[in-house]
């Protein structure tokens, strides 16, 4: 059998929740659930070094 993912939107169960669908993969395709915790245990730090960094420039800095 083909790989659910592969037969697109219609093959896939949209009442499964999320994390199911994203786990529904054959054993020789890549777990996509696991490639994104690696990201998060990866970017973790960039993120929370960004804590409080806005868009907004300060008053001082505006003139």
């Amino acid at each position: 059998p083909g790989s659910t993912w592969a037969k697109g939107p219609d093959a896939l169960d949209l009442s499964l929740p999320p994390r199911k669908l994203v786990d529904d993969v054959l054993p020789d395709e890549f777990p996509l659930s696991l490639f994104y915790e690696a990201l998060a245990r990866k970017l973790r730090k960039v993120v929370e070094s960004t804590r409080g960094i806005t868009a907004a420039a300060p008053a001082a800095d505006a003139a």
